[in-house]
């Protein structure tokens, strides 16, 4: 059971690449702060990347990427002491991606980039969101050991060149499967000591979050989980409520419901089945549970999904 990606679904993550861009010196692009994920991946020459009461200013070289997974703030210069565009205004002139690359700036040193947005659902609430940090930025330099990501990108960047047919959908697809790559080394390469990332880098609480992701309606309990893990139930309990910031059973009631939202959301299955499908012996327990985490009773959740779409 991959998590992450378990979680990312549950989020529905969904990603577009927005900006092929040949940028020639002079410029500037201020990017400010939005709802979505924003990525940018170097492709030709580099630029500098200023964040607001940030110092020191970032050099960003050919095949780096960097996600800003909070949508925060910032600007992408030819010159650290150059000035900045509104990015809305050089959008306006944004040509489809099969049109080839949107040209800005002067007729000085070339950079070329992809940007590319990402949308999750802020209103479910799980850890994750809660963990990710304000920006990660991956080298082209470490393109070595991360060459799997490098190789993503470069087919993404090949992609946006071909002018084909339907590589627009492809190319929102690639920009998902990278955003997940980038979690997965910023995991990985990231000291990180709370937080649901930090819980995927532990392998105990991995083993604890897979067991719960891949049989969410078993009656799961804390004894269990800790045989299971190797661990006692006090230490797996306290290691647990430290990273997430709940017990085990408590996370595994909430992504039941979670689980549960999507489907009374996307499916015609009566409260009774999802009930069932979710672990619950009863709808009544069901509904107590669902009442509980959201304020509302699934079928007013329901009937609310259904006004709002």
């Amino acid at each position: 059971m991959d998590v992450l990606s378990d979680v990312l679904s549950r989020l529905r993550l969904k990603g577009s690449i927005f900006l092929h861009a040949e940028f020639q010196a002079p410029w500037g692009m201020d990017i400010p702060k939005g709802h979505m994920a924003i990525l940018h991946i170097i492709t030709v020459g580099s630029c500098w990347l200023k964040k607001p009461g940030h110092d020191p200013a970032i050099r960003l070289s050919c095949g780096d990427l960097v996600l800003f997974p909070r949508g925060d703030a910032h600007r992408l210069l030819h010159n650290i002491q150059g000035a900045a565009t509104p990015a809305a205004k050089i959008l306006s002139s944004v040509t489809p991606l099969n049109d080839g690359p949107l040209q800005f700036g002067g007729k000085g040193k070339l950079t070329r980039f992809l940007c590319g947005e990402f949308e999750y659902d802020w209103s479910t609430d799980h850890p994750l969101l809660k963990s990710l940090p304000d920006m990660i930025h991956i080298k082209g330099s470490d393109s070595q050991e991360f060459l799997w990501l490098t190789n993503a990108s470069h087919l993404l960047q090949n992609e946006a060149d071909s002018k084909r047919l339907g590589s627009s959908a492809i190319l929102d697809r690639l920009a998902e499967v990278i955003f997940s790559q980038i979690l997965g080394v910023y995991i990985q390469t990231t000291p990180l000591e709370k937080g649901f990332l930090a819980a995927l880098k532990d392998g105990t609480l991995l083993k604890a979050l897979k067991l719960i992701h891949g049989k969410s309606a078993y009656k799961w309990t804390i004894a269990e989980l800790a045989k299971e893990c190797g661990t006692s139930r006090s230490g797996l309990a306290s290691r647990f409520k430290k990273s997430v910031g709940e017990t085990p059973i408590n996370y595994l009631t909430h992504w039941r419901i979670q689980k549960s939202q999507d489907s009374l959301k996307n499916s015609r299955n009566s409260t009774a089945q999802i009930a069932e499908e979710a672990g619950y012996q009863s709808e009544s327990a069901f509904s107590i549970a669902f009442k509980k985490i959201t304020g509302k009773g699934p079928g007013q959740f329901r009937r609310d999904m259904q006004v709002a779409f």
